[in-house]
């Protein structure tokens, strides 16, 4: 049960900082490309 929840905290934490991670890893490409 505990390590459930432990899985279930891992997958929310994934799920709201892939995107950020994702946007700031894009952002870092097109400042790259711009150059």
């Amino acid at each position: 049960m505990l390590m459930h929840s432990n899985l279930a905290a891992k997958h929310d934490i994934h799920h709201l900082y892939g995107p950020l991670l994702l946007r700031c890893f894009h952002r870092s490409i097109v400042a790259k490309a711009s150059d």
